[in-house]
């Protein structure tokens, strides 16, 4: 079973709990598997988009199969 613990992809075999190897993202959310064991999930980091990628354990390949579509950050600042 894999989770995301800690926004780290987790792996829970055994009753042991291992991390997975990294991402490249530090931050990973409504985490799946696969039939073939790739990890499904949205992934982000301070300094990515949103993304929806897949993780393969075997290789620690990442693909990124879905980018968010924002294109820009709008930020409203209200000075007195």
């Amino acid at each position: 079973m894999v989770i995301a613990y800690m926004n780290k992809l987790q792996v829970i075999k055994d009753d042991k709990l291992s991390e997975l190897p990294d991402t490249g993202y530090s931050s990973h959310t409504y985490v799946g598997v696969g039939k073939s064991g790739n990890v499904y999930c949205v992934a982000s980091s301070p300094v990515k988009f949103s993304a929806v990628v897949a993780f393969e354990p075997e290789t620690g390949k990442v693909r990124q199969l879905q980018m968010s579509n924002v294109n820009f950050i709008s930020m409203t600042c209200r000075c007195t």
